[in-house]
């Protein structure tokens, strides 16, 4: 994460996500979804984000959760290096590129 905050690493995040964002905000925050342009602006200032793509490519393990898929492709697409993600499915997918870190272990190198 430091080496991220200084300019070390660049951090992604995919379209797919920013719209997942919003969707969950609707559904579960609705009282708060007034507070994302401001946390998207934030985020804009910090992140490149990225298109993801349409289709997964064709060497992609196939994930329990369909709605899961796009992450991989985006962070394959991008080039990135690993996918900090808590969800249980992209961790226990055996995906080796991106390697898929949950945050917390991220956070204790």
């Amino acid at each position: 994460m430091t080496d991220a905050v200084e300019g070390e690493a660049d951090a992604v995040v995919c379209d797919y996500s920013i719209t997942e964002l919003h969707e969950v905000f609707d559904r579960k925050f609705p009282a708060e979804v007034g507070l994302l342009p401001q946390f998207m602006a934030y985020l804009a200032s910090g992140v490149t984000i990225v298109s993801t793509p349409e289709h997964a490519e064709p060497d992609e393990p196939v994930l329990r959760d369909p709605k899961d898929q796009p992450i991989p492709s985006a962070a394959r697409a991008a080039e990135a290096d690993l996918i900090l993600t808590g969800d249980k499915d992209l961790r226990d997918a055996g995906l080796t590129r991106p390697k898929v870190v949950d945050p917390r272990d991220f956070l204790a190198r």
